[in-house]
């Protein structure tokens, strides 16, 4: 009976290790992390590669995705999001920014992107990857990629950030909801099978729950224009759709709200759905931006780039 139950045990043991390991090709170590303070795997993946589903991503010695070969720049421009930012489903040249970086050359601006997008980041822990990231290096633009999908329930499961008296209040600790709390401070939340099963199980915002969801990223999105005019560098916000929203095979209400928000605070923002309605633009096996995707959407990025690095009042970075 014992012997028997043993090799149940290491079955299941060893069922499970595939599962997880399997599950971190396809998907990534980072999958899902939504966990507070999980911008801070931007700072440990420098120098590091890993390669998923499709695509290889490889990250320079400061975290930053590799867009080519190293070139002779005179503007750097930071890009900040989650999963779309950082490229997943294709190679490290393909990716949105370093799409960006060659268009803006092909008009002869000579600009190095730096690519800090990574899977699972909302804008609550964008802010905070700002904030270090501007800190410690100065650049000539920034890019907020805006990904209404699930950014509303990456801040509410973040805790860091919430709404008080109508202002922005930064909580430490933070206000972590009971499901995000199995993901932080114990071995549970490096699972990527665990962290799979949360994101399965978390209820859906209800309607006054989204109501207080935008305020926050309302107020979030602003501290983030803050934050970058503290700098005093142009930021530029894109807000980034579903295939099924671009297709117009779904009425997104989070995404059409967002999108009218980021709007209000940014003139010059993007959506960028306008430029991925072709068949191609969004993978098959990875449902983000495809090759052709990205440059489109690189394309799209460097238009509005452009005359903002060109006319900039400072010298250059480089």
């Amino acid at each position: 009976m014992l012997v028997r139950f043993l090799a149940v045990a290491l079955g299941v043991a060893a069922g499970s290790v595939a599962a997880e390991l399997l599950a971190r090709r396809i998907l990534g170590a980072h999958y899902a992390l939504r966990a507070v303070d999980s911008e801070n795997f931007f700072f440990g993946r420098g120098g590091g590669s890993y390669t998923g589903a499709v695509g290889r991503h490889s990250f320079d010695a400061e975290g930053f995705r590799r867009t080519g070969p190293d070139t002779p720049h005179d503007y750097e421009v930071l890009f900040v999001g989650d999963s779309f930012t950082e490229g997943d489903g294709v190679d490290d040249e393909f990716s949105f920014p370093a799409a960006a970086e060659r268009s803006l050359a092909q008009r002869g601006i000579r600009a190095r992107s730096l690519n800090a997008g990574m899977v699972g980041l909302g804008t609550a822990q964008e802010l905070r990857l700002l904030r270090r990231i501007l800190d410690r290096q100065r650049v000539d633009a920034v890019v907020l990629a805006v990904f209404p999908w699930n950014d509303l329930d990456d801040n509410r499961e973040d805790g860091g950030f919430g709404v008080e008296n109508g202002r922005l209040v930064e909580y430490d600790p933070p206000r972590l909801p009971p499901l995000a709390r199995l993901l932080t401070g114990n071995g549970w939340g490096r699972s990527v099978l665990v962290r799979m099963l949360v994101t399965a199980l978390r209820p859906r915002l209800d309607a006054l729950q989204v109501d207080t969801a935008l305020e926050l990223e309302r107020l979030l999105l602003l501290e983030v224009s803050a934050v970058v005019q503290r700098h005093h560098v142009p930021l530029v916000m894109a807000v980034v759709g579903t295939a099924a929203t671009c297709r117009g095979q779904i009425k997104d209400a989070a995404f059409l709200r967002v999108r009218d928000l980021v709007r209000t605070l940014d003139p010059q923002s993007l959506d960028l759905c306008r430029q991925t309605t072709h068949e191609d633009d969004f993978g098959t096996v990875n449902k983000h931006y495809s090759v052709a995707g990205n440059v489109r959407v690189g394309a799209a990025l460097a238009d509005v780039l452009a005359p903002l690095l060109t006319r900039s009042i400072a010298p250059p970075s480089g």
